[in-house]
């Protein structure tokens, strides 16, 4: 991101500006993925948590709704940009599939899609929030280019 940060600012330096926005749609898509990463990779440690907290305190169907509903949407959201990260949320919906049917406590036994709960939809934000955030300190702002661009040329 940084080496085609840095060719968009030179590319409208030179007054480039076919040149700077090619780059700078290049930064928004990288960006892009590194956020939708840092969300998934934030609600996935959340969901680390939660089932952590399940464990202490057997709040098992409730929390393993709220679990499914982040890993659905987490899934979701990577199967066209991270199919090999989506098939492995896949298995771990299984594993928890499996674990909530050991213990007798079945969690979506039809197998229809879990919607998620205010608790998973509020870590998802948050998560999306944090994302957000550390996008902005990692990431300088794309600079803007000029609506008469064509003039510039």
């Amino acid at each position: 991101d940084r080496v085609l940060h840095e060719k968009c600012v030179k590319a409208l330096e030179a007054r480039d500006s076919q040149t700077a926005t090619l780059f700078a749609n290049e930064c928004v898509q990288i960006r892009k993925l590194i956020k939708t990463s840092l969300s998934s990779q934030i609600s996935l440690e959340q969901a680390v948590l939660r089932l952590e907290t399940i464990e202490q305190f057997g709040d098992m169907v409730h929390g393993m709704g709220s679990v499914k509903g982040i890993l659905t949407t987490v899934k979701a959201e990577l199967e066209g940009k991270l199919p090999e990260i989506s098939t492995g949320l896949n298995d771990i919906e299984d594993s928890l599939e499996n674990l909530t049917s050991e213990i007798g406590e079945a969690v979506d036994s039809e197998g229809t899609y879990v919607l998620p709960n205010d608790d998973s939809a509020r870590i998802l934000k948050e998560a999306d929030l944090m994302a957000e955030q550390k996008m902005r300190e990692k990431f300088p702002e794309i600079p803007q280019i000029p609506v008469d661009a064509h003039r510039l040329r």
